[in-house]
């Protein structure tokens, strides 16, 4: 997704077999994973390999490349696996030229066990480089990574916690906005019409506050 330094590439490949033993795969985990022909451990960002500053949340970013023999993302599978890995994750997932990305808000508490906020996931497209963000923290990276999955931006110092809460009423408001438009155009009463309008118009206006605030 960046142009990372040498210091964070790992390029290290995991048998997939070795990989359901770590998860204690059943046997639909086996069975949505066979698409898969390999699993790499590509990049790990971290205070040592960037030189930036963690916190509570983000102390280390994995970069893991998923090849796929066929043009189906392992869900189940990805669901499974990235309950394992106690650190922030992202799933580069390519077939031939197209690369899906996937990563998920995790929150660390200080009994150190970890629960997934929100997964997010790209549409198959082309292979995103972008040079590294310009940033003094770890956290800010991940972000990033994010809102490039998302097409969302974050707000200053906004918590993960918030940010899902955020694109929860973006989706709702986009929902609301679809509705009213279906409705008015099918009506036929103009003052009625105009009424749904308004709405739609106030509506909008309360989207792009929630977008870029």
């Amino acid at each position: 997704m960046f142009n990372y330094n040498e210091r964070t590439k790992i390029d290290k490949s995991f048998k997939l077999s070795d990989v359901l033993k770590i998860v204690n795969a059943n046997k639909e985990i086996k069975n949505d994973a066979r698409v898969i022909s390999d699993i790499k451990l590509s990049l790990i960002l971290s205070s040592s390999s960037t030189n930036l500053e963690t916190s509570k949340n983000v102390k280390e970013i994995y970069i893991i490349t998923i090849d796929l023999k066929e043009k189906r993302i392992p869900n189940v599978f990805l669901d499974l696996f990235d309950k394992q890995i106690m650190f922030q994750t992202l799933f580069k997932i390519c077939y031939n030229n197209s690369v899906v990305y996937r990563a998920s808000f995790k929150e660390f508490n200080e009994d150190e066990t970890m629960k997934i906020l929100k997964t997010f996931q790209t549409d198959w497209q082309d292979e995103l480089k972008q040079e590294f963000p310009p940033t003094s923290k770890l956290e800010n990276v991940y972000k990033t990574i994010i809102s490039n999955i998302t097409s969302c931006g974050f707000k200053q110092d906004e918590e993960f916690k918030d940010y899902v809460l955020r694109l929860d009423q973006i989706k709702k408001q986009k929902s609301e906005i679809d509705k009213l438009t279906r409705m008015m155009l099918a009506e036929k009463q103009p003052n009625i019409k105009m009424e749904m309008n308004d709405r739609i118009k106030f509506l909008r206006k309360e989207l792009q506050a929630l977008k870029y605030e």
